[in-house]
Formats: C-alpha cells, structure tokens, sequence
C-alpha cells in the first residue's frame, strides 16, 4: 500500500474507516460490538457528552468526549471499547480504521 505524501514529498498518516458501528448510549455503560483482531486504531463521536474506556467498563471518571468531538484512540491487544454518558440518552459512531 502506497502512503499519501504532501508537496514536501513527506509522508501523511492517514486512515480509512473499514467499517462503522452506531451504538446507543445511556447512563448504563455500553460496548461496541467486537473489533477485528487486527483493528489497532478506532475514530469515535458522539452526539452527546460520554466517557469511555479501553480497559474496563466506563464510569463517568472515565475519559471525557464532548459532543461531536472526533476522537482516534490506540487499541492494544484484547482492549474493548467501553462507553457511558453522565445523564441521558445519545448515540456513538465508532468507526475501525486502517
């Protein structure tokens, strides 16, 4: 696969999604369905202010995502997406990229 490059001949990282998930959020913590083996980045947003976490169930000490904020997160081996909302009802966009 050939990298994109700017007009300096120096290498953009760049991602595509290969697949995206909505996932309904609330004031229960919520996971995404499972991830490819080989997913090590995913782009995630949400319509409502969340918290979520990559190594346990989300609590609201969890990593804060203000609405519509696009998020990038590092996936290590056997990391699940895991995501709660501080009150209410939305909605998560979790898209895995490559």
């Amino acid at each position: 696969m050939k990298q994109a490059i700017d007009d300096n001949a120096k290498p953009i990282p760049v991602m595509k999604p290969v697949s995206t998930e909505k996932l309904s959020l609330s004031t229960s913590a919520a996971s995404g369905a499972a991830l490819a083996s080989t997913t090590t980045v995913l782009r995630i947003v949400a319509d409502v202010p969340c918290y979520y976490s990559t190594d346990g169930t989300a609590t609201t000490s969890s990593a804060f995502l203000p609405s519509s904020a696009i998020e990038y997160i590092r996936l290590d081996s056997g990391d699940t997406l895991s995501v709660i909302l501080a009150s209410g009802t939305g909605n998560m966009w979790i898209s895995e990229m490559v």
